[in-house]
């Protein structure tokens, strides 16, 4: 017995580091689709915290917290977000946007964008907004961080609002309560 396991010790000795194949890790844990990409498509409650908004004057500020459904539709790692039920933005005018959208890799992380064009109430000129969307999916949720930059053309000057976010994929028997999005200094606009 012991020549047995002698014999074992020395073998494994003798392997080469490079001949040993390790698996893969991946952070992702669910399901694939046929190109290798997390499978994410489906509808997701979007949760956030309080919103910190730095201005470039130096002023800043606090905005409520907001929540909704987003639909997220995939091909390959591109992903498309939209609403079910967007509300209106009151007292704004989109002039032109981009749909939101963004990329996921292999381990479940993703970032979205959007661009748009607005005029508002009360505000001399367009106004430029940026939305960014960073994070990582699991095979039932979702969380990251929310970003939007208001840039005001007439006056030289942006606003970043910044929070946090995170969701769950809602099946269809699900509903979440929804907030109200009042006071909200500038509405996502998807």
């Amino acid at each position: 017995m012991k020549k047995l396991i002698l014999l074992s010790f020395l073998i494994l000795l003798s392997c080469n580091k490079d001949d040993i194949t390790e698996p893969e890790l991946t952070g992702w844990q669910g399901q694939f689709n046929s190109s290798g990409y997390p499978n994410v498509i489906g509808e997701y409650s979007f949760v956030t915290k309080e919103f910190t908004g730095n201005c470039s004057d130096g002023s800043g500020g606090k905005s409520p917290a907001i929540s909704f459904n987003l639909i997220i539709n995939q091909e390959k790692n591109q992903l498309t977000f939209s609403q079910k039920n967007p509300q209106p933005s009151v007292g704004m005018t989109v002039l032109e946007s981009t749909a939101l959208d963004g990329t996921i890799d292999k381990e479940g992380k993703f970032v979205a964008n959007q661009y748009t064009v607005v005029t508002m109430t009360g505000i001399v000129g367009n106004v430029n907004l940026h939305y960014n969307i960073t994070g990582s999916f699991k095979p039932n949720s979702w969380t990251g961080d929310y970003k939007y930059t208001a840039t005001f053309l007439s006056y030289n000057g942006s606003c970043t609002y910044t929070t946090s976010f995170t969701g769950d994929k809602i099946s269809s028997s699900q509903k979440i309560e929804k907030f109200k999005k009042e006071n909200v200094i500038f509405p996502i606009i998807f």
